[in-house]
């Protein structure tokens, strides 16, 4: 199983249920898809905040204005 963007897994039915591998690699996947979610929101919810939101000052310039 190759993990370059969401995972692909075929998963084949011999006697009613999947192949041992195929499960396995079901689970795997599932296992580090929820790492990745929880590592996500861990990073979310430690991030600082961004600090009070400055506005624009409407600073008069005199550069520009014809007289």
């Amino acid at each position: 199983m190759q993990w370059a963007g969401d995972p692909r897994i075929n998963l084949q039915e011999e006697k009613g249920k999947g192949k041992a591998y195929q499960v396995r690699q079901a689970l795997e996947a599932i296992d580090k898809l929820v790492a990745m979610r929880a590592k996500t929101a861990a990073a979310t919810v430690a991030a600082p905040p961004a600090g009070p939101v400055k506005k624009a000052s409407k600073a008069k310039s005199s550069k520009g204005k014809k007289k």
